[in-house]
């Protein structure tokens, strides 16, 4: 199958986004019957070095030239944004996306094209609407959009601006052939907005598997965890809704009651974080030298290393009473069989692939329940017998094969 992917982004050193598209095309190329051109926009210094045999195809940008007008008087960019959901700037990044597209299938002919967004843009997705192609269209969404169609806490008050966004994204959806989503309950929660049928829809997980020749980053090299240590890791961006709180001072009563766990147990945070975190150092009171906060990022690659080496790896998702998120590090956990304390809603996409019954879960505002969680793990690891359940079912949902598999069903249709 010849597959055009346009990918909104690659940063795989900043973004989830980039990180999940770049394993997906990953995915694509390892069947040997798929040929992968992938059109995308480059917004970093670093050279695509992890996708050898797809051939990628760098989104030509014209200058924007601001209006005299509309440009230059805040109130009225405000205005022409507020009527039509799109800035002037994003009009005109939509025109690049539209002449590349349409340049790159006057050229040659794809049996399915693929559309892989990033967070709130999607732009290369309004140019698809302005473009005849006979092409069957998988418009894939890695999360809601717009913002008021989030769940709580995210979810923003609903106003003119996203009201036309919501418009715009029926609008894609009519108009595309399938509609893909890396979980089940996104894909409902998306269903209920905007009313599009199943047999439209496919659930295409994040995921796992193995990128050669990830670039680095500068401050790679002065990380490192203690492995003689019992080492509890969270890597990855701290989102305001992400409470840490609970866990600290669940990790705090984990480690009052023997001198053991205060020599050998570590937490670990490592990532950027919110602005609601910014003094996330300074919750830590009793036991300093056990917590090793990190609060900048570091490369995707050097993230996955020190995955490998600790022995636990923390999912923290909002509090709140539903999460209808895959992360896409759940993927690479479960790729490398590691063991995940997941502090997550009940009703969670994380809870949903690991089991109902999965036995390191917890509220992430409930601090003796956590507590709990990080007694078993200890016990479990110094009887070492700590492992991550159920590996060859999760194994086999994240994998290559079944990612194929879904796609190529979408050739019959």
């Amino acid at each position: 199958m010849k597959i055009l992917v346009i990918a909104e982004s690659l940063r795989i050193n900043e973004t989830s986004s980039g990180i999940v598209t770049s394993t997906f095309l990953k995915a694509l190329s390892e069947n040997k019957d798929n040929e992968i051109v992938c059109l995308y926009d480059k917004v970093f210094d670093y050279d695509i070095t992890w996708l050898a045999g797809i051939r990628v195809i760098k989104l030509k940008k014209r200058s924007y030239k601001k209006s005299l007008i509309i440009d230059r008087i805040p109130k009225l960019r405000g205005l022409t944004t507020f009527l039509t959901g799109i800035h002037a700037k994003l009009k005109h990044e939509i025109k690049d996306w539209k002449s590349e597209i349409n340049k790159t299938l006057n050229k040659e002919k794809f049996d399915i094209i693929i559309s892989l967004g990033s967070g709130s843009g999607l732009y290369p997705y309004y140019a698809m609407l302005e473009i005849d192609a006979k092409t069957p269209w998988l418009a894939n969404f890695h999360d809601p959009f717009p913002m008021s169609v989030y769940p709580k806490p995210y979810k923003q008050k609903r106003n003119w601006i996203n009201k036309n966004q919501e418009k715009i994204t029926q609008k894609i959806i009519k108009r595309a052939s399938f509609v893909s989503f890396p979980s089940l309950y996104l894909k409902d929660l998306m269903q209920e907005k905007y009313l599009f049928s199943n047999e439209k829809s496919i659930i295409l997980p994040h995921v796992g598997i193995r990128l050669h020749n990830l670039p680095n980053e500068v401050l790679d090299s002065k990380v490192h965890l203690d492995t003689s240590k019992f080492n509890i890791l969270h890597a990855g961006t701290l989102l305001g809704p992400r409470k840490i709180e609970s866990l600290f001072k669940a990790f705090d009563l984990f480690l009052e009651e023997n001198t053991e766990r205060q020599e050998s147990a570590v937490l670990n945070i490592l990532g950027k974080v919110a602005k609601e975190h910014q003094k996330i150092k300074e919750i830590i009171t009793k036991y300093p030298s056990n917590f090793n906060v990190i609060t900048d990022r570091v490369s995707y690659k050097k993230s996955l290393e020190l995955t490998k080496l600790a022995d636990v790896s923390l999912i923290i998702e909002a509090d709140a009473k539903f999460s209808p998120f895959m992360p896409g590090k759940l993927a690479d956990l479960i790729y490398l069989e590691k063991p995940i304390l997941a502090l997550t809603p009940k009703k969670s996409e994380t809870i949903r692939i690991l089991g109902e019954h999965y036995p390191y879960q917890a509220m992430v505002n409930d601090v003796e329940e956590i507590y709990s969680n990080l007694v078993l793990l200890w016990n479990n690891w110094k009887n070492n017998n700590l492992e991550l359940t159920d590996i060859i079912r999760l194994k086999n949902y994240i994998s290559a094969e079944e990612l194929n598999k879904k796609i190529n069903t979408l050739r019959k249709c």
